[in-house]
């Protein structure tokens, strides 16, 4: 093997999108079994005999095909891959240091620290404008 092509293996095992997927297989094999249904599901393999599939081809709400319909169907996978990515960081993230490194998360660290550091003015009206007639 010639070094370009090692280099090339080694970069490929320490690929961060790979090394979590070598620790979900290793420890969290139920995460895992929840992406396999939604694909055996999808692609036709699970449920086909009660049309579960043609639910993400065509999905129906209150009887019709809309908007409304895909809508919630989205909405719904987000939570999914969401929901996934939230309990893959609570469940794996000590395991890779350099994905938390703030003490404090960021809405805490931008939200509060940059209130505090704005200075508030009130709003002075030109006396021609003022609110009190005298």
């Amino acid at each position: 093997m010639s070094k370009s092509s090692t280099s090339f293996l080694v970069q490929l095992v320490y690929f961060f999108p790979l090394q979590l997927l070598f620790v979900h297989i290793k420890k969290n094999q139920q995460l895992l079994l929840f992406w396999f249904m939604l694909f055996l599901t999808i692609t036709g393999n699970l449920g086909l005999k009660y049309g579960i599939p043609y639910l993400f081809l065509a999905p129906e709400y209150l009887g019709e095909l809309s908007f409304m319909s895909y809508f919630i169907v989205g909405f719904a996978i987000g939570g999914f891959v969401v929901a996934f990515n939230l309990s893959s960081y609570i469940m794996n993230g000590f395991r890779f240091p350099f994905l938390a490194t703030l003490s404090k998360p960021f809405f805490y660290h931008y939200a509060f620290h940059h209130k505090r550091q704005q200075k508030t003015t009130r709003l002075q009206l030109p006396s021609s404008l003022s609110l009190h007639q005298q």
